[in-house]
């Protein structure tokens, strides 16, 4: 129970928390089959991440170049299909005859 308490609070984290229990999945599944008693962790967490990214708690948004700024920089920073190259190319990527679209967690407030 503690370990689920853990888990829930780490949401309230700065956003690197589901980084991190994901990666403490991945480590966790490696550890399994030296100590199958760790499996009632797995559940737990997995329960968790199950919740966390259900599909209805995802909202799909339009981004335009009025969106915040710092939704802006995130995009220049992580698109990995097109990289952008400056903010001239995200405003022509934004332009009204573009369309952009990200889902967004119902908890974020980024696209608010």
């Amino acid at each position: 129970m503690r370990r689920a308490r853990v888990f829930s609070r780490s949401s309230n984290l700065p956003s690197r928390s589901v980084k991190f229990l994901v990666d403490l999945r991945h480590d966790l599944l490696g550890l399994l089959a030296r100590d199958p008693s760790l499996e009632v962790l797995k559940v737990e967490l997995d329960g968790l991440l199950t919740s966390w990214f259900d599909p209805g708690s995802w909202n799909c948004s339009r981004i335009s170049w009025h969106s915040p700024a710092l939704l802006l920089e995130k995009l220049i920073a992580y698109e990995a299909v097109h990289p952008i190259e400056s903010w001239n190319d995200l405003r022509n990527r934004l332009e009204h005859d573009r369309r952009c679209y990200a889902f967004f967690h119902r908890a974020c407030r980024t696209s608010r």
